[in-house]
């Protein structure tokens, strides 16, 4: 980030074809949102500093002055508050969680008379820029304990603060950050067990209506991913293509074998059969761990142990700590609910808005689902 601004500071250097892109994007926006918002029975001009395109015209044009002031400070003043900045936007967000109004179900804006701030947007750029400040420390070791803890606690605080006043959007922006960690050398195993906890929701969630004997078919289909992630991961880190191969054959085939014998009406419990494979599965790994005194198939072990424990809790979880509202939206999400009058409701109308407008649209200010106020926060 530094290096970027002192190229164009020292050499004079502009990307000029990625800013008229970035302009272009601004103005194509500033247009929607005045479609989005277009009254026809109070109509105001694209200019008029009253109507919502014209406060965002307002706010473009303070933007650009801004990165332009921000462009002509010296690199060495970003390093040297970077920290103060990240103490200050902490405090804002405390004192936005213990003052903020109850807005539409989140307490994320401070209002200060006609003018109201969202600290947890500051935050994004405050948390690139400490980090920044944080990675350009001369031989730094990301994997080094304190420094692993330091980075954790500062991307942490911010989420759990943010997550508090119900902004889980904004909470899953802080969390992308974590792809920069692995420029720094935060091993890929940590963004595949990411990747795997999502998957084992989804798929726990999306199918625990219908049972499989013991198992829900959600469960099943995670202990089927459990089976082929453990398998790739002994070919992938122990370089055992033997041992891959077994561990498909005696459990994956085992969880097939039980659903056709559940489809062809036998008296055979599938969800049995599941965890049975999986168990030997477990004491495979346990069998090679002893014979070759590798430390990897340890890991290996734990991170199967891991990945039956959240499936399990997965459900409970959804249940007993999510919110309703929060419950409902991910139904929706998954397909399970529609809610067309709830939490599904912007989904159908930006269906129907996609339908009816066709590949061509309905052209300029002649969107149906905003001029006949089907949207309630259309510039939004």
């Amino acid at each position: 980030m530094y290096k970027g601004i002192n190229d164009i500071e020292e050499n004079g250097r502009v990307d000029w074809f990625m800013v008229i892109i970035y302009l272009i994007c601004i103005v194509l926006g500033w247009l929607n949102i005045y479609a989005a918002s277009f009254d026809l029975e109070n109509a105001v001009g694209l200019f008029d500093l009253s109507g919502r395109a014209g406060m965002q015209l307002v706010w473009m044009g303070t933007s650009l002055l801004l990165a332009f002031a921000l462009l002509k400070i010296d690199t060495s003043f970003y390093e040297t508050y970077a920290f103060v900045a990240y103490i200050a936007g902490i405090a804002l967000l405390v004192i936005t969680f213990a003052v903020a109004p109850e807005i539409k179900g989140s307490r994320s804006w401070l209002v200060i008379g006609p003018v109201r701030l969202q600290p947890a947007e500051f935050m994004k750029f405050i948390l690139a820029l400490t980090l920044a400040k944080i990675f350009n420390v001369y031989n730094f070791q990301l994997m080094e304990r304190k420094n692993l803890l330091v980075v954790s606690a500062i991307l942490l605080l911010p989420l759990i603060l943010v997550i508090l006043q119900s902004e889980t959007g904004t909470a899953l922006v802080y969390l992308s950050l974590i792809f920069v960690l692995y420029r720094e050398g935060l091993p890929g195993g940590i963004l595949f067990m990411g990747v795997a906890a999502i998957l084992y929701f989804v798929l726990t969630i999306r199918f625990s209506e219908s049972q499989l004997g013991m198992l829900s078919v959600g469960e099943f289909s995670s202990l089927v991913l459990i089976i082929l992630f453990t398998a790739g991961l002994v070919w992938s880190y122990a370089k055992k293509m033997g041992a891959a191969f077994m561990i498909i054959g005696f459990g994956l085939l085992a969880l097939i074998a039980g659903w056709v014998l559940h489809l062809l009406h036998l008296p055979v419990d599938p969800g049995l059969l599941a965890l049975i494979a999986s168990g030997l599965v477990l004491l495979y790994l346990i069998f090679l761990s002893l014979r070759f005194w590798k430390r990897v198939y340890l890991y290996i072990f734990l991170f199967v142990i891991g990945s039956f424990a959240f499936v399990e809790s997965s459900e409970y979880v959804f249940s007993d700590v999510l919110q309703p509202h929060q419950q409902m939206r991910i139904k929706v999400t998954l397909g399970i609910e529609q809610d067309l009058r709830g939490s599904g409701y912007h989904v159908g109308q930006s269906k129907i808005a996609i339908g009816s407008g066709g590949l061509s649209g309905k052209g300029f200010l002649n969107g149906t689902q905003t001029k006949l106020k089907y949207v309630p926060e259309q510039d939004t």
